[in-house]
């Protein structure tokens, strides 16, 4: 490791067993000469006069080049270490040797360690002048820094425990914890963690990589390798492999993490659908927190054919959608802190599946709020049951069932849900019982699961529609051909009031519907009349219906309902 001596302005290299010691100073008390093995490290954004090594190490070139900004900076860095008594400071530019790989490498790999270790963290904001007119505001030119839009520069905001910056003219304007607020508006980093009162380990992957997603590098690889720190992973450096870098670090992070969020990125813009292919894909991630229950989250690896998952799978009235239950909620701050389920959406059948879309958010209501008592075991009637499966590409997914996949292959898009739609899921299985009727017709979509009966129709502000199941029961007759008979009917009668956010719901059980109860009900509203009072569960001998979860997506115009049914529950 190499050192500039403060004082010498000498470059001075150390073995592992030589550097000096990081005892504990006390920066206040700039005067205190004891502090003479305390290292202080500079942060600052690279232009086009830096200095380098072989430079540096001339005294003749430091003063030929000491008006230039490379060189004045590090001059500036070493008389402010004096003063607050350090006799070591690190800059990247000058105590690294970048023509040497292996050692490029171990640098890059240890700099989150070097950053983290420091007794202060000195950032130069070259851009941020402190003479500013007396109607402007210093925080707000302080915040258009482009310090904060680099990736290096964002583990060396996190890593140190000391962070203070300076203008352009090496005025003091804070420390990162006086100006934590300013700090976490600009680059969506909680408080907590600023101010190290939350460890980094307690956020999710996503909202890490989160924090990266609007910052940039001037090499591809960087972005990477700039977050190696950030999540504890060490890993060679091979310039010149491209968007390959950040899915090894993917990769890497998957060995040591059973954290699922790391699965919640934007697949619309990623050319990857397993893995991003650059931090930007997490930017709408930042609210996505680990949720790890008393059991060990099972474990997920990548195969050669994609990527094996163990998780609870919520299996639709599709035969090729279903829904994978993740290990992390996102956080609804909106709503009160509410807690929102992530899950993503999967198609493909025989437990190998291609994503198909982005991640979605179950949206839940307590069903305390529902308008009849209901028993405390089925308040989630979502199974718990893991399953192991194969999420794969779409090159591999689609040659294997061809023409089958041909009508669901747009799954969610928006031209599907129309302004608003339902969603039928059964965590139960069907029991035998099948979709022999739809009201209106052509509302129900059963290669996608989507029910989307259309709005102002019949003269009511909302949308309605009924689906009836019938039971199938094979006679087992010995004397007889095995054949198929009927048993129990049930109908499901579902409304919306409008297709926005705020928009109520309702479910409700119709036993043994006739052919016409849809009609009538179009003429003659039977249930509820006013949107507010509307249940979103409703249970009759075997039967349960619960639409407490609605599907939610970022940027969207519409929502769809999550209708969950169960057939041979007894809710008693």
């Amino acid at each position: 490791m190499r050192l500039l001596n403060s004082r010498s302005l000498l470059v001075e290299e150390f073995t592992a067993s030589r550097v000096p010691e990081y005892a504990s100073p006390s920066i206040q008390n700039s005067q205190d000469k004891s502090l003479t093995h305390d290292i202080a490290v500079l942060s600052h954004t690279w232009g086009d006069s830096e200095a380098s090594l072989g430079e540096w190490k001339s005294r003749l070139t430091r003063l030929r080049k000491s008006r230039q900004a490379g060189f004045t900076k590090i001059l500036s860095t070493c008389k402010r270490a004096r003063q607050d008594g350090f006799s070591y400071v690190w800059v990247d530019t000058v105590c690294i040797d970048k023509s040497s790989s292996a050692e490029l490498s171990e640098a890059i790999n240890s700099m989150f360690a070097w950053y983290k270790n420091a007794k202060v963290c000195y950032v130069f904001l070259e851009d941020v002048r402190s003479d500013l007119p007396s109607q402007v505001n210093i925080l707000d030119v302080f915040q258009r820094s482009r310090w904060f839009t680099r990736g290096w520069t964002l583990q060396e905001l996190l890593a140190p425990d000391y962070v203070l910056f300076f203008s352009r003219d090496w005025k003091e304007l804070g420390t990162k914890k006086g100006l934590a607020s300013s700090i976490s508006l600009v680059t969506g980093i909680d408080q907590l963690c600023l101010c190290k009162e939350k460890r980094l380990n307690e956020y999710s992957i996503a909202q890490r990589m989160s924090w990266a997603g609007l910052r940039s590098t001037t090499r591809e690889e960087d972005i990477a390798y700039s977050l190696l720190g950030l999540f504890n992973i060490n890993m060679p450096l091979l310039y010149g492999e491209g968007k390959r870098a950040f899915r090894r670090l993917q990769e890497e992070i998957i060995k040591v993490s059973d954290d699922h969020s790391i699965f919640t990125f934007d697949t619309l813009s990623s050319r990857d659908s397993l893995l991003a292919d650059h931090p930007k894909h997490f930017r709408n991630s930042g609210q996505i927190q680990p949720r790890f229950e008393a059991r060990l989250t099972p474990p997920f690896q990548f195969t050669n054919a994609g990527l094996s998952l163990s998780t609870p799978l919520i299996r639709t009235l599709s035969p090729f959608w279903v829904l994978a239950v993740l290990n992390c909620f996102e956080v609804d701050t909106s709503h009160g802190s509410r807690l929102l389920q992530i899950c993503l959406p999967l198609l493909g059948k025989d437990n190998t599946y291609m994503r198909a879309r982005d991640p979605i958010s179950l949206i839940r209501r307590p069903l305390k709020d529902a308008k009849t008592e209901v028993q405390y075991e089925l308040q989630n009637l979502t199974t718990s049951i893991v399953s192991s499966y194969l999420v794969t590409y779409f090159t591999r997914v689609y040659p294997a069932f061809g023409a089958e996949l041909d009508g669901v292959l747009k799954g969610f898009a928006d031209d599907d849900a129309k302004k608003s739609a339902f969603m039928l899921i059964f965590p139960r299985g069907m029991a035998n019982y099948r979709v022999v009727n739809a009201y209106p017709p052509g509302a129900l979509q059963e290669d996608t699961s989507l029910f989307c009966p259309p709005f102002g129709t019949s003269g009511h502000p909302f949308s309605h529609g009924l689906i009836v199941f019938e039971e199938s029961l094979e006679d087992t007759n010995a004397n007889t051909t095995p054949s198929t008979t009927t048993g129990k009917r049930i109908g499901i009668y579902l409304a919306q009031s409008d297709d926005s956010v705020t928009c109520s719901w309702m479910c409700r059980l119709v036993p043994d519907p006739s052919e016409d109860f849809y009609d009538r009900s179009s003429e003659t509203w039977p249930f509820e009349t006013v949107p507010d009072d509307w249940s979103h569960y409703d249970h009759d001998q075997h039967f349960i219906v619960a639409a407490h979860s609605q599907l939610a997506y970022h940027d969207r115009p519409h929502q769809v309902v999550l209708i969950e049914i169960a057939f041979d529950v007894q809710a008693t």
